[in-house]
């Protein structure tokens, strides 16, 4: 929790503190960081726009070559005609030379400077035996001018022709023509544009732009100029001419095609059926066009123009391998539905000969599976024959319809079919096998579940799924037994324990810990049925722990993007202090991100510690039995305990104290399928996130591209060539700005929505009721001992109380004894109080003196006077 709070407050204040430019660094470091970082930017773009060239500069040169083949093949008598040009270039050189000779008195200064350079790109042109019509016309027409100007000086010998308007209007723009020919701006004379008063001197990165609208507009410039003469040459050729034309552009497009040029394919395909499309029935031309567009990854562009192909040509004998197509980017896509649909459509135009049969109909079947279609997978099915490599995985997929449906005899039944044929793969057969283990299991019979498992290889790929079902058919046979008290759970522990100890990661993992804890509490083990119900139920707060950091990681991966933008705003705009800003973001960031990034890395602390206390329990355990032994005089097995004792003791003082490493703690060490899950769910939500973000994206350039069809419409109509230009240059940028989404959308279905078998929200569910249930039990069971309890008590007070009830009674009869005796004792001692009275009277009335006669010698007791 600190680390999170840590995180969020660095995430919080991290802007806070992008607005102070260390002051360490110096202003000439700071200068020097940020020009060099702009030419790495720049150069970078210079690279990036530099490759995706490659493929429309090779098309372009492609239907340059074209071009000039078909020049050479309707033009006779090259030879002549490249010797007469350069014949003529060398008369137009002599005459040249010999009118700098006449005008040498001229006077003026430009002619002469221009004579020179007229006479020496004449020179040049001659030695690199270059033929360029334009430049000749440009040469005779400076020709024509020098002559104009020979005449005017011949005419008038003080003639000053830099004062002639006209002339020097004239002589202006043939010089320009000419230098502009030749590619020389430079000798224009012309001065470069100068900035603005108060405007930032212009850098690199604005020489990067105009140079990206040069080069862009020289594209569409030498574009439009074969389109010109492809027109040309179409219109003024036979029909011989424009089929020589359309086979030669057929033969270098299948060319590109076959030796993977798919993009040059792509482009020479629709070129075709641009410029031809008058010409006859060009299917085969469609369909490679979109079958070059599917090569290259951009399944929706190669979608619309199987469609279009559907359209356009619906008797062509290409139709069964479009509908096969169309049938794999709607699968792609997941569009399962449209699978069956298309196949639907296809069974009306695809033979038993067509080689994609047995594939359509298994993709078919497939879409219908995985679409819930149970009921009509056998449909498909049963389309596939005996001898097809799909034979084998639609049975498969057939049985799984079957188990779909609940019918488990059927599913059986073919699945048994599968691992009777010979030559069965051993990972293909396990998994048949487990298959039938698990249906065995839904049936109620574990026995035969048990002997399906028995027969798959530990070197299966799934084999924990082996061992949890081992343990679920051992454990169900167990409840079986009338009497809980002969339940042997053994079998089913030990599969579980094999699974948690060799399997880590497996996604069964928390059912395992689940089942052991029932197992756990069944047995009356109610400490270790609280430890694994308490760890499945924890692994959900791990995973929301999980999430936590994985929303902190991807808020700041989102400011590191964001600063990178502002980085690169920064370069474009010159503003040194945003990118310095930017970068101390960045710097403050990275760290943090890092360790979010790479946790997984990190040290295990908690992980480390549970095993420790794993240890000591086993130490308590082992002291427990060793005082058993103690008692019972087993010398041997104290020193053997002792002796275990010791290797835990030196285990555990062993293990170092725990530190971070660069990578802080993995705080899921403990529960990697928390982790796993978590993983998993953020990986697939980015997923639909990118491929909903795509799709609107692409649907945005799409409503651009119509709005700026209107355009160029309304810009022809209106004559605005410079803004038509500027609308097609756009709408180009558009259309490779739409294959590239369209690649980027195909390529996030390739991703895949990723699933698991952890099912972790149900055990930890089954969790939190085992755990409720386990403390209810020992509450009930306390409760129960608590009753047992008072009853032997109240037993106890009843028994206590009969006998003091008994006491009582002997008390009281002894009371009313000893009460008699006192009364007898004391009418006796009455008695004898009268008797010695009465003796006394007579001795003293009467005065016999009878009473001095002793006659009861030798006693002590009253003499006794007879009752009555």
């Amino acid at each position: 929790m600190k680390t999170r709070t840590r995180l969020s407050l660095i995430i919080s204040l991290l802007f806070l503190g992008s607005f102070f430019i260390p002051p360490s660094l110096s202003a000439q470091s700071n200068d020097d960081l940020f020009n060099s970082a702009l030419k790495s930017y720049v150069r970078k773009l210079v690279t990036n726009y530099s490759r995706s060239t490659i493929n429309r500069e090779r098309f372009l040169v492609q239907q340059i070559r074209m071009i000039n083949d078909e020049i050479k093949a309707r033009v006779t008598g090259i030879g002549t005609i490249r010797k007469n040009y350069f014949q003529r270039l060398q008369s137009e050189l002599n005459e040249v030379r010999q009118l700098r000779a006449r005008l040498a008195n001229s006077g003026d200064t430009s002619l002469n400077t221009f004579i020179d350079d007229l006479e020496k790109k004449i020179d040049e042109t001659i030695k690199n035996g270059v033929i360029n019509f334009k430049r000749q016309k440009v040469i005779e027409e400076a020709v024509q001018l020098l002559h104009v100007a020979e005449e005017m000086i011949r005419s008038d010998p003080n003639a000053r022709l830099s004062e002639n308007p006209e002339f020097n209007n004239k002589f202006h723009n043939t010089k320009t023509e000419f230098f502009l020919s030749f590619g020389e701006i430079s000798k224009l004379g012309k001065s470069p544009k100068k900035a603005e008063v108060g405007s930032p001197p212009p850098t690199i990165f604005d020489v990067y732009k105009e140079w990206k609208k040069t080069e862009l507009l020289k594209y569409e410039v030498r574009w439009t100029d074969i389109q010109i003469l492809k027109k040309k040459l179409l219109r003024n050729g036979t029909a011989v001419d424009r089929e020589r034309m359309l086979k030669r552009e057929l033969m270098r497009a299948a060319e590109a095609f076959n030796f993977g040029f798919y993009d040059l394919a792509e482009r020479s395909f629709a070129e075709i059926r641009r410029a031809y499309q008058n010409l006859g029935q060009l299917d085969d031309c469609l369909y490679y066009q979109a079958e070059a567009d599917y090569r290259l990854g951009r399944y929706l562009t190669a979608q619309k123009l199987f469609n279009e192909f559907l359209v356009n040509y619906p008797s062509s004998s290409l139709l069964p391998k479009v509908y096969y197509r169309l049938m794999q980017i709607a699968n792609h896509f997941e569009q399962y539905d449209q699978v069956l649909n298309i196949y639907r459509q296809a069974q009306a135009v695809t033979g038993s000969h067509n080689p994609n049969k047995d594939a359509m109909a298994f993709m078919a079947a497939l879409a219908a599976l995985k679409s819930n279609q149970f009921d009509r997978v056998g449909e498909f099915v049963y389309d596939i024959s005996k001898q097809s490599p799909f034979y084998r995985e639609s049975r498969f997929i057939l049985a799984e319809s079957y188990a779909g449906m609940d019918q488990l005899d059927e599913a059986a039944k073919m699945f048994k079919s599968l691992i009777q044929q010979e030559g069965v793969d051993p990972q293909f057969r396990f998994t048949v096998l487990l298959k039938l283990g698990y249906i065995s299991y839904e049936k109620g019979d574990y026995y035969q579940a048990i002997k399906y498992f028995d027969q798959i290889g530990g070197y299966f790929n799934n084999y924990d799924r082996v061992l949890i079902g081992y343990a679920w058919s051992y454990y169900k046979l167990e409840l079986q037994k009338e009497d809980p008290s002969q339940y042997d759970f053994s079998l089913a522990k030990q599969y579980l324990d094999i699974l948690l100890s060799d399997f880590y990661g497996s996604d069964y993992q928390l059912e395992a810990r689940a089942l052991q804890g029932y197992i756990n509490q069944l047995e009356e083990n109610a400490e270790n049925a609280l430890d694994d119900f308490s760890y499945v139920f924890h692994a959900k707060e791990v995973r929301d722990l999980s999430d936590e950091f994985n929303a902190e990681r991807d808020k700041m991966r989102q400011i590191m993007d964001l600063t990178e933008k502002v980085q690169r705003k920064a370069l474009e705009k010159n503003n040194p202090s945003a990118f310095y800003k930017a970068e101390e973001t960045r710097k403050k960031i990275r760290g943090p991100l890092l360790k979010l990034s790479y946790m997984d890395l990190g040290v295990g602390a908690v992980e480390l510690q549970h095993e420790v206390d794993r240890l000591n329990r086993q130490w308590n355990e082992l002291e427990r039995l060793k005082s058993i032994a103690e008692e019972r005089g087993n010398t041997a097995l104290v020193k053997r305990i002792e002796k275990m004792q010791l290797k835990i003791s030196r285990a555990i003082t062993s293990v170092p104290p725990v530190q971070a490493s660069n990578f802080g703690f993995n705080y899921f060490s403990e529960h990697p399928l928390a982790r796993k899950e978590s993983v998993v769910a953020n990986k697939n939500q980015k997923v639909l996130a990118l491929r909903q973000e795509l799709k609107n994206q692409r649907q945005d350039l799409v409503n651009q591209l119509v709005e700026i069809d209107f355009k160029i419409k309304e810009a022809r109509q209106n004559r605005n060539y410079r803004q038509l230009v500027q609308l097609e240059l756009t709408k180009e940028r558009l259309k490779d700005l739409r294959k590239k989404l369209d690649f980027l959308e195909t390529q996030s279905y390739a991703l895949g929505i990723e699933k698991t078998n952890i099912r972790l929200d149900h055990w930890a569910d089954y969790g939190a009721f085992g755990m409720t249930n386990v403390r209810f039990a020992i509450k009930n069971k306390k409760a129960q001992q608590i009753a047992q309890f008072q009853k032997q008590i109240n037993q106890i007070n009843e028994f206590l109380e009969m006998r003091k009830e008994n006491i009582e009674h002997q008390i009281g009869k002894i009371n009313d004894a000893i009460t008699l005796m006192t009364r007898r004792v004391r009418e006796q001692e009455r008695i004898r109080q009268r008797e010695e009275l009465k003796r006394q009277f007579q001795e003293t009335y009467f005065d016999t003196h009878d009473t001095e006669i002793d006659y009861n010698k030798g006693t002590t007791q009253p003499p006794k006077i007879k009752e009555e």
